[in-house]
């Protein structure tokens, strides 16, 4: 008997890992603003100075530092 991980995760979670589209410019790109708005929230508090933003690019959403600030 086999199992797949959807079946073993349920569909919600194995959702939540399947891996999204990247970028022309290498950067991890998240189709809605709710999505990177949830990946904003996934970090550590370290690193909570992060931000979500439109690309210019590709028109999905990416997660950046504020400019000036690095």
């Amino acid at each position: 008997m086999a199992f797949t991980l959807r079946q073993i995760l349920g569909a919600k979670v194995a959702d939540d890992l399947t891996p999204v589209s990247n970028c022309p410019t290498g950067k991890t790109a998240y189709s809605t603003k709710a999505d990177a708005e949830r990946a904003v929230i996934g970090l550590s508090r370290k690193q909570t100075k992060m931000r979500r933003f439109r690309c210019q690019f590709c028109s999905q959403y990416h997660l950046g530092h504020r400019r000036g600030t690095i």
